[in-house]
């Protein structure tokens, strides 16, 4: 199987005719391993799985726990200047 493409008087078909040449070669290199093709995919898998993860943790759950201390100190500092004891039972219950 070859890979045929059309050339046009374009500054980016030698980058197109490069990426389609590397792609025919890796896909035709994993097309001779047989045996360990689900080994591959696996590895990839927990690859991206581990990236994502990662991802998720530095862009959502850090900054939520961020603010949740923030949140604590903030609501720490303010509960001395409340002047009803009411009202101070009833942020610290609202606070658990």
């Amino acid at each position: 199987m070859t890979i045929t493409y059309h050339h046009e008087k374009s500054p980016f078909d030698q980058i197109d005719a490069l990426a389609y040449g590397f792609a025919y070669r890796v896909f035709s290199a994993f097309k001779q391993i047989k045996g360990s093709q689900v080994l591959v995919a696996w590895i990839v898998g927990l690859i991206l799985l581990v990236t994502v993860g990662l991802v998720y943790t530095v862009l959502f759950y850090v900054p939520l726990l961020l603010v949740r201390k923030r949140m604590k100190k903030e609501i720490n500092s303010l509960l001395p200047n409340v002047p009803a004891l009411g009202n101070r039972d009833a942020i610290v219950a609202r606070r658990h």
